[in-house]
């Protein structure tokens, strides 16, 4: 979240839309210049749930072995969590996101 304005998305366009969602998170998550310094604090509080995931993906192609709510609910984290420089998905979790990405015809979001 800290990241997306750096990404140069469209829905930043323009000066208000950016200023109205940094104004929106910092409210409620903190300054977004202290929550990048904390990157890998994060990173490292981050891994050893996403090996626990990795333990649990039955297929590249769902969570569970069959698309399912589950797959609703990870996707979108996983494609925020992409979008960390430095992080590194476990193998399983990798090959899932590359799979489901390409099944919905996305591109991750760039790292930042």
């Amino acid at each position: 979240m800290p990241r997306y304005p750096l990404l140069g998305l469209p829905e930043f366009g323009t000066i208000a839309a950016l200023d109205h969602y940094i104004v929106r998170k910092r409210g409620r998550f903190g300054d977004f210049v202290e929550l990048r310094a904390k990157t890998r604090e994060q990173i490292d509080a981050l891994m050893p749930e996403l090996e626990v995931l990795d333990e649990l993906i039955e297929s590249p192609a769902a969570v569970n072995g069959k698309l399912s709510l589950d797959d609703i609910r990870v996707l979108p984290l996983l494609r925020s969590a992409a979008v960390v420089k430095g992080l590194r998905f476990p193998q399983k979790v990798r090959n899932y996101f590359e799979s489901m990405m390409s099944r919905i015809g996305y591109q991750p979001l760039p790292a930042a």
